[in-house]
Formats: structure tokens, sequence, C-alpha cells
């Protein structure tokens, strides 16, 4: 079911042109985010804990909406990234591919459920917005549909 949702949401961010112009308001993007009432108490991340946490220089993206839980029982999380280039999103993928092998890592040996959210974490990879969203089906839906909405 979830495989079927995170193909829909893809579809929906790609459009019915591959040759897209949309671009995604990531900020607007990141307000609905911070304002999504049943969500786990997360923090955004500044420039400095994107750099920490993953590793992506302020130079490898042009905007960010990056979100982590506050409390370590809990693996929500989301992150964001618009770029310019093909070089970016490559720096960007690094990022993501090593913080996704690190979430794998920990929650693989610590809470199961939370294990089975990481493993199916929705991909995002449209309109120049590259990254994921973990979290139960409804946030999930949530974000994604935020997502939509400010793809213009």
């Amino acid at each position: 079911m979830k495989k079927l949702f995170a193909l829909l949401c893809t579809c929906t961010l790609l459009g019915c042109s591959s040759a897209s112009s949309k671009k995604v308001d990531l900020k607007a993007v990141s307000t609905g985010i911070a304002a999504i009432q049943d969500a786990p108490a997360m923090m955004e991340m500044d420039q400095d804990s994107i750099n920490n946490f993953l590793s992506i220089s302020a130079e490898d993206y042009t905007e960010a909406a990056c979100y982590m839980p506050l409390m370590n029982v809990t693996a929500t999380e989301v992150i964001l990234f618009q770029y310019d280039s093909d070089s970016q999103k490559e720096k960007i993928q690094k990022g993501l591919d090593q913080r996704l092998e690190e979430l794998e890592n920990t929650w693989s040996q610590y809470l199961p459920a939370q294990y089975e959210l990481v493993k199916n974490r929705t991909s995002i990879d449209a309109d120049h917005v590259l990254g994921y969203c973990i979290g139960e089906d409804d946030f999930v839906k949530e974000v994604t549909s935020l997502i939509t909405k400010n793809t213009k």
C-alpha cells in the first residue's frame, strides 16, 4: 500500500510532462510542516545542522526544508532540498544516502515499528526537489500534499 502511495505521489509531483518547469515553494512547505498538528515533536534544521548531519553545505542547494525529531524514540523525519544543477543533486543524493544508511542501522537495532517507517519512507525527486519523508501514513500524506499544493 505504501509503495502504491509513493508511486501516486511521485506521479503527482512529476505531472504529465517529463520536461517540467514547475517550482516548489519550499518555504511554504516548511511552514506547513511546522503546523501539522499530530506530528511528533520536531525541530527545523538550520544550515549548520544540515551540514553536520548530512554533510551537505549551503552551496549544495538553493532551499531546504529539513525536520528531525526532538526525541530519539521516533524516526519521523522530513528532508527536502531544492537544487539548480546536476552537481548539486549529486551532492544532495550522497548526503541523503549516508543519512538513510545511518537511520537504517540505528532503527534496525532499536525500535522495530520505527524501523518499518524508515524502510517504507517516501522518496521525493521531482521539480528540482530531492529528499524523503519518514513517518506514519497520515503525516506522510500531509507532507506530500503540502508539496503538491505548493508546486507552481
